[in-house]
């Protein structure tokens, strides 16, 4: 392995023992799995059935002015 190689080892090990030394200890673990509680009993995220709904709707609707059955009725 030449230099190059080794400095990307160091930098890429650095890069790591930092991530890890960020996140925390079990204290970091029990408050983040607090808040995912907290926000997951806060609600399920935005109502997106309606938005839905209003597409299907739009795709199915009739156009004002076309004939839609052969004969013209």
């Amino acid at each position: 392995m030449g230099i190059w190689g080794i400095s990307i080892l160091v930098l890429a090990l650095a890069l790591v023992v930092t991530l890890v030394a960020m996140r925390g200890g079990k204290e970091g673990r029990a408050v983040r799995r607090e808040l995912r509680q907290l926000r997951a009993k806060d609600g399920r995220g935005p109502d997106t059935f309606g938005a839905a709904e209003l597409r299907r709707g739009m795709y199915m609707s009739h156009v004002p002015g076309k004939d839609t059955l052969p004969g013209g009725s």
